[in-house]
């Protein structure tokens, strides 16, 4: 139930995955619940509650002998949260202690996935070279594992810090591959999926920014 709710939010499936969540009910497992709250916290991010997600990343934090999958989680989503909410220098932070934990872990999927945070972080704390850098390093590792949805949002990021060093053709080419990514996905998904995935309110924020990027509205 809680792997299934994990996939409905991020679909765009609110409903049914807090559905999902509410049959799966409290457990008397440390573990279970922390993955509980990451989900929660998960798509509360996804749907612009920061304050809801703060309060779910801590309580995730706040469990002992967390493995470290859900502590990258957990700080990734307080440090994003926290930016979003005007706290960046502690945002920054906690981002930053997530991506040294993932990089302790050796795991690739980690790695790749706190880079892509990190970048859309650096990129809107100014450091837009360190995005793009990092951004990219995320997208080669997403697009040989064949994750086509983080590898869009991976090449909007380097799209969005080409365009802001004045690299116009460089921006315009990677926004381009973003947009391409989003067409096969559209063709992929059934159309039901595909566009509860667009009616996220954090994708329409990005996709927003794409548009003006790749100059189609």
């Amino acid at each position: 139930l809680l792997d299934s709710a994990d996939v409905y939010w991020q679909l765009g499936r609110y409903p049914e995955a807090r559905q999902s969540l509410d049959d799966a009910g409290p457990s008397p497992s440390r573990a279970v619940a922390a993955l509980d709250d990451r989900i929660r916290g998960a798509m509360a991010l996804s749907q612009r509650d920061f304050p809801g997600a703060i309060e779910f990343s801590r309580q995730v934090l706040a469990q002992p002998n967390l493995g470290i999958d859900l502590t990258v989680a957990a700080k990734s989503m307080l440090g994003r949260s926290q930016i979003a909410s005007g706290a960046r220098a502690q945002g920054l932070a906690a981002l930053a202690e997530a991506a040294q934990l993932a990089e302790k872990s050796g795991s690739a999927r980690l790695i790749a996935e706190i880079r892509l945070v990190y970048a859309e972080a650096l990129l809107a704390a100014g450091g837009a070279q360190r995005a793009r850098d990092t951004a990219l390093a995320a997208q080669q590792w997403f697009a040989g594992a064949g994750n086509q949805e983080a590898e869009w949002r991976s090449w909007l990021v380097a799209a969005g810090a080409e365009s802001f060093l004045r690299h116009a053709d460089k921006s315009q080419d990677s926004a381009q591959k973003a947009v391409q990514l989003l067409a096969t996905l559209q063709q992929k998904w059934d159309a039901e999926n595909y566009k509860t995935y667009m009616s996220r309110p954090d994708i329409q924020d990005r996709r927003n920014q794409l548009s003006k990027l790749a100059g189609t509205r």
